[in-house]
């Protein structure tokens, strides 16, 4: 019975971890990997053991095996087993208690998941696997120390034996103990998770994928996107050729993150690098790629950001400095022979989607200013303000202009727009930013001789009048937002009436 009941327990136990881990938090598991890194040489061992002991570079090895999150998972829980069989010998249960290892351990799993946001700011390499190794090496000394006490068979001493194993095992609880409370950031913020896809998918250029996860405005359930996620989606839409056209059936209420403590999110160590670079601001990408290593550790996350600044900027004695860290990793050596082919054939590179997509994007010089660490005002003020009758450029004009709320740039756009397009209809969004602000005082445009859609100009008459009734009647600002969503919620009206700022952080 007491085989039987073991068996019954370790199952559940490991039924209920690959739900927690590979099944619900694959993407989560692999950014672990992402931003830590296990390279296969003596200077880095070296270098590793020196800052963080034997542990620590254990704890790096084994975390890069998240990079396949069922197998990293299998890795981990195999290792909680043997934790919890070890403890079994140990404790000498009886048989209907041989479930207490499991539940002593419990903090393991819910460590792994605990850290939320804190995933991006982490310092410490091998994190996720150090608590593990610990536990591991805990439970064999309490084993030994059984073996080397097992003549002792007395109730005083099994208690005793009881308590020495918790008591061991607490000297883990200290080990960042205090950032468990985030372990529902990571299972239950929807937008933490979207996060975290968006963010792989634009790394790998599947767009499709980037856009499956933002909210459209037709769902009027959803929770607001946080900017990290509107930044993505436009991107992703302008990779798609579908900007003008679907950027504001999308949600682009962008807030900050909301997390369960005090941490304050900085969206440069979140995803800046990735966001400068995908929208052309190569030099950028390139600093902060730098600043964050410098202070939270190289990655491979870095390094691979690192790799695309050096062989765009033709700086290629770097770029290989880095390819050959990448080289020496275990998942991430194709990709850095694809990217050191570049640098020793030109063509590939010029015919990369990478640089057909950004190069277009690039700015006389893309010289540095400083960007006050505000990674989406940077950007969409950079695009705003510029001028131009070439695509893409013309489009993010026109989008960032009306997302900042910028009546006299859009209106810039907009006469621009219409003078090098006078051929080709003009798109809804424009026409009913430009219907609304047209006529105000705001405008530095005249635009009473366009030929506006007669279903625009009636669309807004109605959203207009309805807003005004209810406003006199004291209805409030958010309840008015509600019930004018399904209606106009992909209009620039909505967004500009209901979303008076966006979020920065």
């Amino acid at each position: 019975m007491k085989l039987k009941l073991s068996y019954i327990y370790a199952l559940i136990f490991i039924i209920v971890c690959y739900i927690l881990l590979p099944v619900m938090n694959s993407d989560y598991l692999f950014t672990l990997q992402e931003r830590s890194l296990w390279v296969n040489g003596h200077t880095f061992m070296t270098e590793t053991v020196g800052r963080d002991g034997w542990i620590g570079y254990i704890g790096c090895y084994l975390t890069q095996y998240f990079y396949y999150p069922w197998l990293g998972s299998t890795i981990i829980i195999a290792l909680w087993l043997v934790i919890c069989y070890i403890l079994n010998k140990v404790m000498e249960l009886p048989d209907a208690f041989t479930f207490v290892p499991y539940l002593t351990i419990w903090f393991l799993p819910v460590y792994l998941l605990s850290l939320g946001y804190w995933v991006y700011f982490i310092k410490t390499p091998g994190y996720p696997f150090i608590p593990t190794i610990y536990a591991l090496i805990l439970s064999l000394v309490c084993l030994i120390i059984n073996i080397l006490f097992r003549n002792i068979k007395n109730d005083y001493f099994r208690i005793f034996r009881l308590i020495f194993v918790v008591s061991l095992l607490s000297i883990i609880k200290p080990y960042d103990f205090n950032k468990y409370h985030e372990f529902g950031i990571t299972l239950k913020n929807d937008n933490y998770r979207h996060e975290l896809k968006m963010y792989k998918a634009v790394d790998e250029n599947r767009w499709n994928d980037v856009l499956a996860e933002a909210p459209k405005q037709e769902n009027k359930d959803h929770k607001h996107p946080t900017n990290l996620m509107v930044m993505f989606k436009n991107l992703a839409l302008l990779n798609t050729d579908q900007l003008l056209e679907k950027a504001f059936d999308y949600d682009n209420c962008g807030t900050a993150p909301q997390t369960s403590d005090d941490l304050k999110v900085k969206l440069f160590v979140q995803a800046g690098p990735m966001l400068y670079y995908h929208y052309g601001l190569v030099n950028y990408a390139y600093r902060w790629s730098i600043e964050n290593s410098v202070k939270y550790n190289f990655s491979v996350n870095s390094l691979k950001m690192l790799v695309r600044c050096a062989i765009y900027n033709q700086e290629f004695d770097v770029a290989m400095k880095y390819i050959s860290i990448l080289k020496s990793t275990t998942f991430y050596k194709d990709w850095a022979k694809k990217q050191e082919a570049m640098i020793r054939d030109s063509r590939l590179f010029m015919e990369s989607e990478d640089y057909q997509r950004i190069s277009v994007l690039q700015t006389k010089g893309n010289e540095l200013d400083d960007d006050l660490s505000n990674i989406s005002k940077y950007i969409l003020d950079h695009f705003s303000n510029y001028n131009s009758s070439t695509y893409p450029f013309e489009d993010l004009s026109i989008v960032s202009s009306l997302l900042l709320q910028r009546e006299d740039e859009f209106m810039i756009h907009f006469y621009n727009y219409i003078q090098n397009h006078s051929e080709d209809p003009t798109p809804k969004i424009m026409q009913e930013a430009a219907y609304f602000i047209g006529p105000t005082e705001m405008s530095p445009v005249d635009v009473s001789l366009f030929p506006f859609d007669m279903n625009i100009k009636d669309a807004f008459a109605n959203f207009n009048e309805e807003y005004r009734v209810r406003s006199a009647q004291g209805e409030a600002d958010s309840n008015i937002a509600k019930s004018l969503l399904p209606m106009y919620g992909n209009t620039y009206w909505w967004y500009y009436f209901f979303h008076s700022e966006l979020k920065f952080y």
